[in-house]
């Protein structure tokens, strides 16, 4: 007898996942018969880290209205459509939780466009967020921005709804959740109070060449957010103080990038959480790019959207 884990509470369990996703085993729709809390479910779930229903609301899917049941701290949803093949992965003997890719769909009855888009680039990132601190753990990410594209087509959601939407704003690579909304705020177009900027690739690996190798012996190295084409780096520094040792190395850092024609401007989580100064850093990314900044036409305008993205990037 199984249960399926779905929408916030897969979320909660994905965010936290700090295995090789590659080694799970993903498993075709099927009607689950019978699904009850047993006592060894519950063990299941609580080394697994997900928190009782009556500590938290447990997000469970039915695959059939006949089979849902409704105790208490449980929130039911049910499907009867057809899904995609591996839309559910095994994750103990008697729990299932559905994929990445429909967990990420199901976030969109509760998350705006851009919200869902964060949590796209969290499921595609290479971090994991423990605990209620949320310390970052290195991981591989979980799915693609391809890959839940070809879901949603896959479900046949057309470019009206919002998994549609959002899944055209996800961006692969994020190594924390800072970069991601870094990326996020430069790239949203201006109607979602975004800078209208080309999105940049996400820690590319980056090959010095031998004499900047000489300055900074790690090659490859890779760049938080990279434009190519403008051969442009923006590098986040967190919130931590850096010690004379950190800053020797970011300075020499820049200096090889320097050496091999990419210019790298370092940026703090102070300018990122005040609006008018992440104003000032855009207008300079923007500059970098070649790129005239249309968030000048309609100031007050602007502004007013601004705020609104930042609240759903959870950046006041």
């Amino acid at each position: 007898m199984e249960i399926i884990i779905s929408h916030r509470s897969a979320f909660l369990y994905w965010r936290t996942f700090r295995k090789q996703a590659t080694g799970l085993k993903r498993v075709h729709h099927r009607v689950v018969p019978g699904a009850a809390l047993t006592e060894d479910v519950r063990g299941q779930l609580q080394r697994l880290g997900i928190p009782e229903p009556e500590q938290a609301p447990l997000d469970l899917l039915f695959l059939s209205s006949e089979k849902r049941w409704r105790p208490r701290g449980v929130t039911a949803h049910v499907t009867e459509r057809e899904l995609p093949r591996g839309s559910f992965v095994q994750v103990a003997e008697n729990v299932l939780v559905v994929a990445p890719e429909l967990c990420f769909v199901q976030l969109a009855d509760g998350y705006s466009t851009e919200k869902l888009a964060l949590a796209g680039c969290e499921l595609c990132g290479t971090y994991a967020q423990e605990g209620p601190e949320r310390t970052l753990h290195h991981r591989v990410p979980l799915t693609s921005a391809a890959a839940l594209r070809e879901y949603v087509s896959a479900l046949g959601l057309g470019p009206a709804s919002r998994p549609y939407q959002a899944s055209r704003l996800v961006l692969d690579g994020a190594a924390s959740p800072m970069e991601a909304k870094v990326s996020l705020l430069l790239s949203l177009s201006n109607t979602r109070g975004g800078y209208s900027l080309p999105a940049p690739v996400l820690n590319a690996p980056f090959h010095l060449s031998a004499e900047a190798h000489c300055i900074y012996p790690h090659s490859p190295c890779r760049l938080d957010l990279y434009w190519e084409e403008a051969a442009f780096a923006l590098e986040y520094d967190g919130l931590e103080a850096h010690s004379g040792e950190l800053h020797a190395k970011g300075v020499a850092r820049a200096a090889a990038l320097r050496i091999d024609g990419v210019d790298a401007l370092s940026v703090s989580y102070a300018q990122v959480v005040d609006p008018d100064n992440f104003d000032r850093l855009a207008a300079l990314v923007a500059k970098q790019l070649g790129i005239w900044l249309r968030v000048q036409q309609q100031p007050e305008r602007f502004r007013a959207r601004r705020a609104s993205l930042r609240r759903e990037l959870e950046l006041g």
